[in-house]
């Protein structure tokens, strides 16, 4: 009796053992197939192409592989070069007056989000009146301060 066994997200035809023994089946509902199943179908037509390339078309294939991991970190090493320059830019002056929590509106009361702004504006008020060059005690006690509140 030949049967069907999946390894990540291939399908391979196998001998049932003798021992197989069949406990029933269950009908699909009418709502149709579940996520997995669904997923595995939509995405086996480009393991089939896949399978295809590797076989015929293996050297475009790892080219093309190659290529796209090449622009992806490229593109990964532009975000930290730009996420390096927001921060190079970044003061406590600026900080204070960027507005915080603006995605908490909605799900969280108006007088939480509000005490949250104001833990953070007089956690950086503090830390601004620490000067130019605090003790790393002084900063950890304001930082610590905030998050308890």
């Amino acid at each position: 009796m030949a049967g069907v066994r999946t390894h990540g997200g291939l399908w391979f035809a196998v001998s049932v053992p003798e021992t197989f023994q069949r406990l029933g089946a269950i009908q699909p509902s009418a709502a149709g197939p579940g996520l997995a199943v669904f997923t595995l179908w939509k995405s086996l037509g480009a393991e089939v192409l896949i399978q295809w390339r590797w076989d015929h078309d293996r050297r475009a294939l790892l080219l093309e592989e190659q290529e796209a991991a090449n622009r992806s970190r490229a593109e990964q090493a532009q975000a930290a070069e730009q996420r390096q320059a927001d921060l190079d830019l970044l003061t406590l002056e600026s900080l204070r007056k960027k507005r915080r929590f603006s995605n908490w509106k909605g799900d969280r009361p108006d007088k939480a989000i509000a005490a949250c702004r104001a833990a953070c504006r007089d956690a950086i008020d503090a830390l601004i009146s620490l000067g130019r060059k605090p003790k790393k005690r002084a900063i950890a006690t304001v930082i610590r301060c905030c998050i308890e509140q």
